[in-house]
């Protein structure tokens, strides 16, 4: 995930990274170790288990591009760098 930031810095393209579905983690304490272990940079939510059912979420990770306007242009399940970088390469070019 982090190559994908990386790539992105500069670009004017936010990243949020939202923790969800943690077991024995109620409080985000173990994912809060995770992103500080993997030295991530970008914003980070936790306890999103409410958020991830409203919209849909079906399994992590799940990346959604959004534009500039909040429409959204992609929606990726699991990691797929190829296809988040073409679909953000797509809006900031």
């Amino acid at each position: 995930m982090c190559s994908v930031c990386v790539c992105l810095a500069g670009s004017g393209v936010v990243v949020l990274g939202m923790n969800t579905w943690e077991r024995n983690d109620k409080n985000g304490d173990n994912a809060r170790k995770y992103v500080k272990e993997n030295g991530y940079t970008f914003t980070q939510t936790f306890n999103n288990d409410d958020f991830a059912r409203r919209i849909g979420i079906t399994g992590v990770p799940t990346f959604i591009v959004m534009d500039q306007r909040g429409v959204v242009r992609e929606v990726t399940v699991g990691f797929n760098e190829r296809a988040i970088r073409a679909a953000v390469d797509a809006l900031i070019k």
